[in-house]
């Protein structure tokens, strides 16, 4: 799982690399080539030191899944269905929760861009990282007791949306969510339907 974690990262993040670099005309925000540069440079160090702390996590997650419990033999679709709705809640709930005056300095970390960075998707506090984007990812598989092939997967387009979507930055659909939340701070914490039920949703 970890494998497939960083080498999705990598590679999503060096796209969106390139788009900034490259293209910038993509971005929602106008910046220059020397702006895009210096700000990647100075987030380098945390998400390098955030991709060798959750080393570790994968590995005894994944140890768990695949030593430890009996995979469940539900279907593919219905795996999925309970990930999202439980993730959502999570994700949602923990995010929120950072937001809050006692937990907002960590927080703020991931917050110092609002015009976001694919590589900044993980650009935070590694205690926010393990607890409000490890967590919700891993919690539902092993709750539910995942196949390790839909553990995998997940990871791979979880992470792929994070960096593209949700924090790339470009003028791309599904984009503005997560974008609006950088930009407002108030909306658009969760991922899913959260936001709709707890009336903290934000449309442009």
């Amino acid at each position: 799982m970890y494998q497939t974690f960083l080498n999705t990262f990598c590679v999503s993040s060096l796209m969106c690399f390139f788009v900034d670099i490259f293209a910038p005309h993509y971005r929602v925000n106008n910046v220059s080539r020397e702006t895009i540069l210096t700000d990647y440079q100075n987030m380098l160090p945390r998400v390098a030191g955030n991709l060798v702390i959750s080393y570790p996590y994968f590995y005894i997650v994944e140890k768990y899944i695949t030593q430890i419990i009996q995979p469940n033999t539900w279907s593919l679709l219905t795996n999925i269905a309970l990930w999202v709705l439980l993730m959502d809640i999570m994700f949602y709930s923990i995010h929120r929760a950072f937001h809050c005056k006692y937990l907002y300095h960590y927080h703020s970390i991931h917050h110092t861009y609002r015009y976001t960075y694919g590589m900044g998707a993980i650009y935070a506090h590694w205690i926010e990282f393990i607890v409000a984007n490890l967590i919700p990812i891993s919690v539902p598989m092993l709750l539910f007791k995942f196949p390790f092939y839909i553990c995998n997967n997940i990871v791979l387009c979880a992470t792929f949306y994070t960096v593209v979507i949700s924090h790339g930055g470009f003028k791309i659909p599904l984009s503005g969510g997560h974008l609006y939340h950088h930009l407002k701070y108030k909306y658009n914490f969760g991922l899913f339907r959260m936001d709709h039920l707890m009336k903290t949703n934000y449309l442009c």
